[in-house]
């Protein structure tokens, strides 16, 4: 397993290269340091070509142009990186200190006063913190068509892509180091309050990253019913309890079980199944489910 989640980082740099059109490293270059793997990258870098090849040799001229990418005073847009409910990620090169961001955009729409003041909080939030385990804000220009939030870009991949592939004790010390980061948070009065593993990015040391503050708060009463219903704590599902920090503490346990057992411990076929088993809180002990997970996690 390890050694498949080190072709898979190598082959994304292979592919970021390509999709930037510079010069593309040669599989030897990539494996300098694991030279085992320089074969088996090899077949998986000629595999990717020849499907590039094939899609752009199938593409009909039907097919609509891609939206332009935006611009941002100051920095060349690379590409988009992701789409969510509020707005949109772009990798961006900042031209004036020569460096690789990400720039959070907010979506437009009938909702966009809703999502700009959440995309302010988020900024305001990110600002608060000096943790190398969550993703740093450089700067924010609320007054830009559209408003963005330039910050860190990470280099890696997601927990729940990475995290199976991790020996227990490493993916014990990731959930670790997570947990320490948001009591930190949780110093300063703010809870995240949609802790999930797409939300943690690992970079190559398995150092995690925590992402999108966008849901953060410091109001018990604000945020029920709001996030990734898996992930959920009891009282997000009832608006007259109050959200406090133990939130995050209950999304952690999620994260951990989901990390053990490779499955949630409250599942359905919807949304309503996974609440309805939610609150019947029964889940099967992780031993259960994976008779691996070593008895102290």
């Amino acid at each position: 397993m390890e050694r498949d989640a080190e072709l898979e980082i190598r082959l994304a740099r292979f592919v970021e290269e390509h999709v930037r059109g510079g010069a593309v490293p040669s599989a030897a270059s990539l494996c300098a340091d694991r030279p085992e793997l320089a074969e088996p990258l090899a077949a998986l870098i000629d595999a990717y070509l020849r499907l590039v090849t094939s899609l752009e040799a199938d593409a009909g001229t039907d097919v609509p142009p891609a939206p332009p990418l935006p611009t941002f005073d100051g920095f060349q847009t690379i590409e988009r990186l992701a789409a969510g409910g509020m707005g949109e990620i772009y990798k961006l090169r900042d031209l004036r200190l020569n460096r690789v961001v990400a720039a959070k955009v907010v979506r437009r729409g009938r909702e966009a006063a809703a999502a700009f003041r959440s995309f302010l909080d988020e900024a305001r939030t990110l600002a608060l913190f000096q943790d190398p385990r969550i993703v740093q804000i450089f700067e924010f220009r609320p007054d830009g068509d559209p408003p963005v939030i330039v910050m860190e870009y990470v280099e890696g991949f997601e927990l729940g892509r990475l995290g199976r592939s991790l020996e227990y004790h490493q993916r014990a010390r990731v959930v670790e180091q997570v947990a320490d980061a948001i009591h930190r948070a949780h110093g300063l009065g703010i809870q995240h309050r949609d802790l999930k593993p797409s939300n943690i990015m690992l970079d190559q040391a398995l150092a995690p990253k925590i992402l999108d503050f966008g849901l953060s708060a410091r109001d018990p009463a604000r945020g029920h019913l709001k996030g990734t219903v898996p992930y959920l704590a009891p009282e997000q599902l009832d608006p007259g309890q109050p959200i406090d920090a133990r939130t995050d503490v209950y999304a952690l346990g999620v994260i951990l079980y989901e990390l053990l057992c490779g499955a949630l411990p409250y599942g359905g076929a919807s949304d309503a199944d996974v609440i309805a088993a939610l609150r019947a809180a029964r889940p099967r002990l992780p031993v259960e489910v994976e008779p691996t997970v070593p008895e102290p996690l």
